[in-house]
């Protein structure tokens, strides 16, 4: 079994000071690799994005309500359904399924 933090990939992450920072989008089915393309172009630094299949990574250091890469967003540039949930929410999720 391995925790949330061993999945993402960002290093020094940390949960408490960074948790609503860094998000996790669960996607419908694994977009084409065209409109992963057009996507990234979007993707402004600090910000990083990371698509693994049916799940994105993005690392927001200014916030994500700052990012232009909210999940109608994402959901409209790649032609999927998608949920976000920041990581902090995550962890806590997954610590009450245990």
């Amino acid at each position: 079994f391995m925790t949330i933090n061993e999945h993402i990939p960002f290093t020094d992450i940390d949960v408490e000071l960074d948790g609503t920072k860094v998000l996790i989008t669960f996607l419908s089915g694994s977009p084409n690799m065209e409109l992963i393309e057009k996507l990234m172009t979007y993707v402004k630094a600090p910000e990083k994005l990371i698509i693994n299949d049916k799940v994105i990574f993005l690392h927001c250091p200014n916030g994500y309500g700052k990012s232009k890469l909210s999940n109608n967003f994402i959901e409209n540039k790649l032609k999927v359904t998608a949920t976000t949930r920041n990581l902090k929410t995550i962890v806590k999720l997954s610590s009450l399924a245990l």
